[in-house]
């Protein structure tokens, strides 16, 4: 913007400049990236939620998101290596595969949960338990892109950026969601059991209260059949005496 500006004024009036090419390619792609990153992370909050039926799970996975982001800017920072549309798909790419990796962790921690109700030992049980899956997908996923970041040949430019986000995203999410990933999750599972425990708590009452009402009409049946068949009563009682005394 500032060397259009710079050229701009030193054009006589009724000119313009406008950037084409590459550039205008690189503009347009940009902009619709911004589009697709968001709708992205927003089916894949919907796809987490609804695979463990709940907020606290999908969030604890969905932290892996910035985790990644967080390592693939940090290895284009250490590279020297510029933003790029193929390093925007590299973002995405390295979202999902940390994002998988989330999806087994929170997975055995389910089960981990089933057997031990105290969630301090079952996060590090969890992840203990799928230490050698994750890094061993992580572990086949750099291996894979490390020939397109070293790449000098034709197309090296856009190989480059592409493998490179993906390896230090990858890279980063794994070493720092081995720390993180029990700590986040023991808290959010602790608030999950709270509100679990409130709401059977509110069910409970709601029972008892069902009852009590459930009752007092109960009740009030009873005494309206007692109070009819007192007035049923009471007329034979009048039309003996009559008789007694006649």
């Amino acid at each position: 913007q500032a060397a259009t500006n710079t050229i701009e004024t030193n054009l006589p009036d009724g000119y313009y400049v406008d950037w084409g090419g590459q550039f205008e390619n690189f503009t347009r792609a940009k902009a619709r990236l911004g589009l697709v990153i968001p709708i992205a992370g927003a089916i894949i909050f919907a796809m987490l939620f609804i695979a463990f039926g709940s907020v606290y799970y999908a969030l604890g996975v969905f932290m892996l998101v910035p985790l990644s982001l967080s390592g693939g800017i940090l290895s284009l920072v250490l590279r020297g290596l510029p933003f790029s549309i193929p390093a925007g798909v590299g973002f995405i790419a390295a979202a999902g595969i940390s994002v998988l990796n989330g999806v087994v962790y929170a997975s055995a921690l389910k089960d981990q949960l089933k057997i031990t109700k105290d969630p301090s030992k079952a996060v590090v049980e969890a992840a203990v338990y799928t230490l050698r899956a994750v890094a061993t997908t992580e572990l086949v996923a750099i291996i894979g892109f490390l020939p397109m970041a070293i790449a000098s040949s034709a197309g090296a430019e856009v190989q480059r950026p592409l493998a490179t986000v993906v390896m230090g995203g990858v890279l980063v999410a794994t070493i720092l969601s081995r720390f993180l990933l029990p700590i986040a999750f023991e808290f959010l599972v602790k608030l999950a059991q709270k509100q679990e425990l409130r709401q059977a708590q509110r069910e409970k009452k709601m029972n008892e209260y069902f009852l009590q009402e459930m009752k007092k009409i109960h009740d009030e049946d009873d005494l309206e059949e007692e109070s009819k068949l007192e007035e049923q009563i009471s007329p034979k009682k009048s039309q003996k005496k009559k008789k007694d005394k006649e």
